[in-house]
Parts: structure tokens; C-alpha cells; sequence
């Protein structure tokens, strides 16, 4: 009886998303992917790709932020083989296949990692709406996710050694 609740709430999210499809199918026409991508593509999977790539970029900012800038120039990805690419996708897979384990484990850290996903999704670019596939900008909420993940393995590093985290104030 539990999974007919997530069968019908699949329904109903399938015909939210086949209702809209016609004002996505307007924003991935061609004519509006030449604009996003300054006249580089007009193919929505090298749009897709380099979605990924940037991906990879807006992590490895927030592990090592140097030389950051307003405009990261982007080179638009011309296929799947490409390292940075398939690098995110094996990322994404991994993540996906251990996200209900990382719910059983902390939950901290899977809201961090869904509040890290859901306010990067509207930035990155995967329904093209402008040139920037990667911006700092596009960050600000997201890395708050990140921080709740960091701040998630250290407490279980913690509570694996024993020992409590000191708090300030105790």
C-alpha cells in the first residue's frame, strides 16, 4: 500500500512535466541554444555535456576556491568521452546508487548534497536561458549544501573516534 502513493505521486508528476513539455520544447529550440551558447552549438546534448563539465568546475571551486573570477570562459563540450565529462557522470552515478545508504547514514548530509543539487539546478544551464555555464554567483546557496556536507563527515569522523566535537561555548 506504500508504494501506491509514489506510483500515483509519479503520475501526477509525469503529467505536470508532459503538460510543460511544450514550453520546454520552446526553450530547447535550436534558434534559443545558438543564443545561450554564443553561436558555438545549436545541439542540446553538447549543452548537456558541458553542463557536466561545468559541474565538475563548480565542485572543484568549492574544494579548492583559487583564482576565481566573475566569468569563467567556457569551452562547450563535444562529446561524452571527454575526462571531465565522463568524470561527472561516474560522480553522478556513484551518488545516485549510494544516496539512500547516505540517508540511512546522516541525514545532514543528504540534505546537504539535495539543498546543494536543488539551488544549482535553476543556475546551471540545463534548460539553456544564458551564456554562463559557470559563475559565482550561481553558487552562493548551493555552497551552503557543500558546508553542511563537510560539516556532516566531520561530526561522523568524530562520533567514529569517540569522541564528541568540542562546541564554542561549552
Amino acid at each position: 500500500k506504500k508504494n501506491i502513493k509514489y506510483y500515483i505521486l509519479g503520475g501526477v508528476i509525469l503529467v505536470a512535466v508532459m503538460i510543460r513539455l511544450d514550453v520546454i520544447s520552446l526553450l530547447l529550440r535550436p534558434s534559443n541554444i545558438m543564443k545561450a551558447t554564443s553561436n558555438v552549438t545549436d545541439s542540446y546534448l553538447r549543452v548537456l555535456y558541458t553542463v557536466l563539465q561545468s559541474l565538475f568546475k563548480y565542485i572543484e571551486l568549492l574544494v579548492l576556491p583559487y583564482n576565481m573570477s566573475a566569468h569563467y570562459p567556457t569551452v562547450i563540450s563535444k562529446s561524452i568521452l571527454e575526462f571531465r565529462v565522463i568524470t561527472c557522470l561516474i560522480s553522478l552515478g556513484i551518488l545516485g546508487a549510494f544516496l539512500k545508504h547516505i540517508y540511512r547514514y546522516s541525514r545532514v548530509i543528504f540534505f546537504g548534497i539535495c539543498w546543494f543539487f536543488v539551488n544549482w539546478f535553476p543556475g546551471s544551464n540545463i534548460i539553456p536561458l544564458t551564456h554562463y555555464f559557470v559563475a559565482d554567483r550561481y553558487l552562493y546557496l548551493a555552497t551552503a549544501g557543500f558546508c553542511l556536507v563537510i560539516g556532516g563527515l566531520i561530526d561522523k569522523i568524530y562520533c567514529l573516534s569517540g569522541q564528541n566535537i568540542p562546541y564554542i561555548g561549552k
